[in-house]
């Protein structure tokens, strides 16, 4: 038997989500899998906006208090939380958005990666999650006067479960249409990753993705609407036969 499954993860920026966890095929050798955004732990688009003109002394503040957010919502704490949640279900398929590369020295702040820190927590728990595939998304990377540079960048990733899955090919690739360049310094775009896996005997598909969620509002449906259809033509079309 030949079968199908999509992943999709597409929430909003505002705030943390809920895990989806679905499972697909109730006979032996079927297939789970869980979509989590991760949240970057604060409001980016508050720091895109005020600096869309270039940096001025009011983005300073703007700048910190966003940054004094991120502390707070501490992410080596809420990722505690996903390997709970992994851990208790284990999914075949993991696909994770808004996993997040912080470089924020200029703030006194050590290098915060998100993936880093989660796989090595899932190792802690003999958890074997491997890298399938992964995509860059938003890159930011801002010149702070007499401070220095601090940079962020956001990725989609899929891991899967290398004790039960085996990897047939995986790839990511940026969407066709996105926002793009903003400012100096910051370009806004969205991708998704792909993989056919092998689980149980069985072929399946999978994507994983976080479509565009911030934008002008005139724009902003049919942009979501072009990435969902790129994504439905890379999908191959599956016999099921048993």
């Amino acid at each position: 038997m030949v079968a199908a499954a999509t992943l999709f993860g597409a929430c909003s920026d505002a705030g943390v989500s809920s895990p989806e966890f679905k499972q697909a095929g109730a006979m032996q050798g079927g297939i789970s899998v869980l979509s989590w955004n991760v949240y970057v732990g604060t409001d980016v688009d508050a720091v895109i906006n005020a600096l869309t003109d270039g940096f001025q002394e009011a983005d300073l503040a703007v700048l910190s208090a966003q940054i004094e957010t991120l502390v707070m919502t501490d992410f080596p704490s809420r990722s505690a939380a996903i390997v709970d949640e992994i851990a208790d279900r284990r999914p075949h398929v993991v696909g994770l958005q808004e996993i997040t590369t912080l470089h924020l020295e200029a703030f006194g702040i050590p290098t915060i990666d998100f993936l880093e820190i989660l796989q090595g927590m899932l190792a802690a728990r003999g958890l074997h999650y491997v890298v399938a595939g992964q995509i860059l998304n938003i890159d930011v990377s801002i010149e702070v006067p007499q401070l220095g540079v601090i940079g962020m960048q956001d990725y989609d990733v899929m891991l899967v479960d290398a004790k039960r899955v085996k990897l047939n090919e995986a790839w990511g690739k940026s969407f066709e249409y996105n926002i793009g360049p903003v400012a100096e310094g910051i370009d806004l775009k969205r991708g998704y990753v792909y993989a056919d896996v092998l689980i149980g005997g069985k072929n399946y598909s999978v994507v994983t993705t976080h479509l565009e969620s911030s934008g002008p509002p005139d724009v902003l449906p049919d942009l979501r609407g072009a990435q969902a259809m790129e994504i439905a033509t890379v999908l191959p079309v599956r016999s099921v036969r048993s």
